[in-house]
């Protein structure tokens, strides 16, 4: 059944629709700046990660080294002294 609607009734749902589209478009607008926000805090975290675990890997590799450096030097005492160290580290 076809309804007849005035040229009022007509200008009216043309403009309710103007101002849904608008309100939508402001909406998509909004949410694709949330989206690259929320994007970015992610990245961020990602290489907040990637930075502990290096800290981790460099922390290993510096008590690694002390601990290599102070055997050799107990071992070069050792060789110049012929006698053990006191310290307690073996050679």
């Amino acid at each position: 059944m076809v309804t007849m609607t005035g040229p009022d009734e007509l200008l009216r749902v043309k403009a309710q629709l103007k101002d849904d589209l608008q309100s939508l478009s402001k909406e998509e607008e909004y949410l694709v700046q949330k989206l690259r926000i929320i994007e970015e805090k992610m990245a961020i975290q990602e290489i907040k990660d990637k930075i502990k675990a290096k800290r981790v890997v460099t922390e290993q590799l510096k008590t690694k080294i002390t601990e290599l450096e102070k055997r050799w030097n107990s071992s070069v005492l050792e060789e110049i002294s012929g006698f053990p160290p006191q310290d307690g580290t073996i050679a």
